[in-house]
């Protein structure tokens, strides 16, 4: 059974990037969860990178603000956009 401060759910992303003469096109699918008021956690499930993976962390900031911080690893493509 999960905890009950998290949840979970999976999200198509998808970008593209020009670079010279070029655009380059990347799509993932994610599995998400949430530890709620603490982090989001990222892990692709399929997509066009070897792995990609990481984390937004929630720090509260007084009772107004709140500051995101991305850590993320991904390994780069080993197919070549059609």
């Amino acid at each position: 059974m999960g905890d009950i401060n998290s949840t979970s759910q999976s999200s198509l992303q998808e970008g593209y990037k020009g670079l010279l003469y070029m655009v380059l096109h990347a799509r993932v699918v994610l599995d998400l969860c949430e530890k709620l008021e603490q982090e989001i956690s990222f892990v692709q499930v399929e997509g066009d990178f070897d792995s990609f993976q990481g984390r937004w962390l929630l720090e509260q900031l007084g009772n107004h603000h709140t500051l995101l911080k991305l850590d993320e690893t991904e390994t780069c493509m080993t197919k070549m956009p059609a």
